[in-house]
């Protein structure tokens, strides 16, 4: 299962790469492995956003407020 998991996340990481560069945003290798270090961190955010009612509330009503977005998600995955 944690082979499965490692390869399905290199998989998306990849993806994400590909398509960012699509869009003309590229990263340098030294780039790429401060990024990675950073997942841990955002995840544990978007958790305690999620678990949190108050601060969950207060994103959404951010989100809703926010006009500029070029994305219709609502929510931290």
């Amino acid at each position: 299962q944690v082979v499965h998991d490692e390869e399905v996340v290199k998989s998306l990481r990849q993806t994400a790469i590909h398509t960012m560069a699509s869009r003309g945003v590229t990263m340098t290798l030294a780039e790429e492995k401060e990024a990675l270090k950073l997942f841990p961190a955002v995840s544990g955010l978007a958790h305690h956003v999620h678990d949190n009612d108050a601060i969950r509330w207060k994103f959404q009503d951010l989100i809703e407020a926010a006009t500029d977005l070029e994305t219709n998600k609502k929510a931290l995955d």
